[in-house]
């Protein structure tokens, strides 16, 4: 008799356990992530890790395109989106501003941000520049990187012509400007497809390694519910790691999400983008915390920060967390 008691004690204890523990398929965390952008390789890693890996971790998560106007930090703060994803620096600027937004991950390690001219100009290196015409994009991410990358480079800012330019191609293949920012693995697709021989810049082989593109929330997200955070980045980085593994299933995924891409384009930027993916060390997501530091002095003596603390924007407590256990 005792021993039957007994059996049914550890039955209950058992069941309990196992009531307790997340199983797959039962949803226990709902979020929504607000991409930056228009749906591109860009956001190949988010698609799948959606649509293969978030049950896996008891979430239901929906992913929502962006656009030229859309701004991810205004949606997050007012509560429409749990999680957005766009450039560090606005992030940072935001934070300054007292928005207090905390960065839980790097998608873009290092920022693709780089520079290109046609072949028949021989603008080769950053001098080249002097007494040339170069495009900018004004607040963007690419126009932080450009005036640091001349600063650094010891280039003659008082010896160039700034062109403001819109967010295409057509001031450069019309000859109207002889440098225009590029995002590695975007643009420079476009003008192979194209047939335009280029020359291509990038700041990381002169020393200058910035963060881009960053997964965040609003502190009180973090504190409330950090389990489902925890929840979000695994199924992020398990999105991008299979991304990587597998460029032609991401782009398929992505192609079912979005319809209207061109998925032989977009597989050919993933190929290009797979460095600039696939994180510090080989580990998507997460990046070198001396490159936050050096970026934010860097933005400081810009002028484009004052008195931001990167320390207490940053928390990758929950990608470290996902490596550990996976390894």
């Amino acid at each position: 008799m005792r021993n039957r008691i007994y059996s049914v004690i550890i039955l209950i204890l058992i069941a309990g356990c196992s009531q307790n523990q997340p199983q797959e398929g039962n949803i226990k965390f709902q979020a929504s992530l607000r991409f930056g952008w228009f749906t591109s390789l860009s956001f190949s890693g988010e698609v799948t890790g959606m649509k293969e890996f978030s049950s896996k971790y008891n979430l239901d998560l929906k992913c929502e395109p962006g656009s030229e106007t859309t701004d991810p930090i205004k949606l997050v703060l007012a509560g429409s989106n749990t999680f957005g994803v766009i450039a560090a620096d606005k992030i940072l600027a935001a934070n300054e501003k007292g928005a207090d937004l905390i960065i839980i991950g790097c998608v873009d390690y290092p920022l693709p941000g780089a520079f290109v001219s046609k072949k028949e100009r021989h603008i080769t290196k950053p001098k080249d520049w002097e007494g040339k015409r170069v495009g900018v994009l004004p607040g963007g991410s690419t126009d932080y990187l450009y005036r640091v990358f001349i600063k650094k480079t010891g280039v003659d800012a008082n010896k160039i012509t700034e062109v403001p330019i819109p967010f295409d191609l057509k001031p450069f293949i019309n000859d109207q400007i002889d440098v225009q920012p590029v995002f590695v693995f975007d643009e420079t697709v476009t003008l192979e497809q194209k047939g335009i021989e280029y020359d291509l810049i990038e700041p990381k082989n002169y020393g200058i390694v910035f963060p881009g593109r960053c997964y965040f929330c609003k502190r009180a997200t973090i504190e409330k519910q950090p389990e489902m955070v925890q929840a979000f980045i695994n199924t992020m980085a398990d999105g991008w790691n299979e991304a990587l593994k597998n460029p032609e299933k991401a782009i398929k995924n992505l192609k079912e999400f979005a319809p209207e891409i061109n998925e032989e384009r977009e597989l050919l930027s993933l190929m290009k983008g797979i460095p600039y993916f696939k994180g510090y060390n080989d580990k998507p997501l997460t990046s070198n915390i001396s490159d936050w530091q050096t970026m934010v002095e860097d933005l400081k003596e810009l002028g484009m920060l004052k008195s931001v603390d990167v320390s207490t924007s940053l928390n990758f407590l929950f990608i470290n967390r996902y490596y550990s256990e996976k390894h």
